[in-house]
C-alpha cells in the first residue's frame, strides 16, 4: 500500500521534462510486455523493474516465464521482502517481459472454444486496473475539482484510458459536463469490457450531438 494520502495538481499540463531522455521507457500496466533497456543507476529504471516484478506477482506466474533474454549483467531474480524487491543500484540490463504464454494459458482455461474476442477479454481482465470503490470516489472527486480546467481534465482522461477498467456508471459521471463529454467517451471506449455491447451503446447515447457522434 502507498503512504501517499492526497495529491492535488493545477496548471501542470504544460512544460518540458527536466533532463529527459528520448529513450525513456514508460510503464503501462495494460501493456507491460516488450523489450526493456535499463540503467540501474537511475531510480526511475529501478522502479520500472519493480513494477514488472509486481505485475508478475499480481498475475501469479513464474518469473522465468515472463522475464526472458536477460543480458548486460549477471542477474538473478531478487527475493521479495517486507519493503519490496531489492534491486541493484548499478549496471545496465536488457530484458524481455513476455505475456504470450500466460495469455494463452489463461484464455484456454477460461474459454472452451477461444477466439480473438476471447483473447481480448482475457487480456482486459488480467491487465486492466479496476479501481477500488473508495479510490474511484477520490478520482471522481478530483475530476469534479478540475471542472473548467480543460487541459488538466484532458490529461486525466488520457491517463485513465491507458490502464483502467471502467464501466458505464463511472463514465456517466465523467460526462456530466457537456463540454468534455465527447472527449471522455472517445477516449474511454477502450476502458469498457470487450464484447459488452450494452455498455458501449449506453455510453454512445451520452454523446451530446449527432455531429459529435459522426466525429467519433
Amino acid at each position: 500500500t502507498s503512504g501517499l494520502q492526497s495529491f492535488n495538481f493545477e496548471n501542470c499540463s504544460k512544460g518540458a521534462v527536466v533532463n529527459s531522455r528520448s529513450e525513456m521507457q514508460v510503464f503501462r500496466a495494460s501493456r507491460p510486455h516488450g523489450r526493456y533497456e535499463l540503467d540501474l543507476s537511475r531510480p526511475y529504471d529501478r522502479t520500472l523493474v519493480r513494477m514488472l516484478y509486481k505485475t508478475a506477482d499480481r498475475l501469479n506466474v513464474p518469473l522465468d516465464q515472463t522475464f526472458r533474454d536477460i543480458t548486460g549483467i549477471n542477474w538473478s531474480h531478487p527475493q521479495k521482502s517486507s519493503s519490496g524487491y531489492q534491486i541493484p543500484q548499478s549496471g545496465k540490463m536488457f530484458l524481455t517481459f513476455a505475456m504470450d504464454k500466460v495469455l494463452e494459458e489463461r484464455t484456454l482455461q477460461r474459454f472452451k472454444d477461444p477466439g480473438f474476442l476471447s483473447l481480448l477479454q482475457c487480456h482486459y481482465e488480467l491487465l486492466r486496473i479496476k479501481p477500488d470503490r473508495s479510490k474511484m470516489v477520490a478520482l471522481l472527486a478530483q475530476w469534479k475539482r478540475m471542472d473548467g480546467l480543460a487541459e488538466e481534465q484532458a490529461i486525466m482522461i488520457d491517463a485513465l484510458s491507458k490502464d483502467f477498467s471502467l464501466d458505464y456508471t463511472q463514465i456517466f459521471v465523467l460526462c456530466q459536463s457537456r463540454a468534455t463529454s465527447w472527449n471522455v467517451i472517445a477516449s474511454l471506449q477502450s476502458s469498457l469490457p470487450p464484447g459488452n455491447q450494452l455498455e458501449a451503446y449506453m455510453c454512445r447515447r451520452l454523446i451530446p450531438s449527432s455531429c459529435d457522434y459522426v466525429r467519433m
